[in-house]
């Protein structure tokens, strides 16, 4: 039972130095100045005006 539970406590500890280091990289996460200006169209009016995401993809 103890090696179970010190196993579990060792996972745990793993679980929280990932995610800590997964909040470390998504904080540093930029968006691609291409990417970031069709997302803006895409919530913009112009963007509104596209009856479907192929026809969407399409005019970019």
């Amino acid at each position: 039972m103890k090696k179970i539970y010190e196993s579990i406590e060792f996972l745990k500890e793993q679980v929280l130095e990932m995610r800590s280091e997964l909040d470390e990289i998504v904080g540093r996460q930029e968006l691609d100045p291409d990417y970031e200006e069709k997302l803006k169209r895409l919530l913009s009016e112009e963007g509104t005006r596209y009856r479907s995401v192929d026809e969407f993809e399409a005019a970019f």
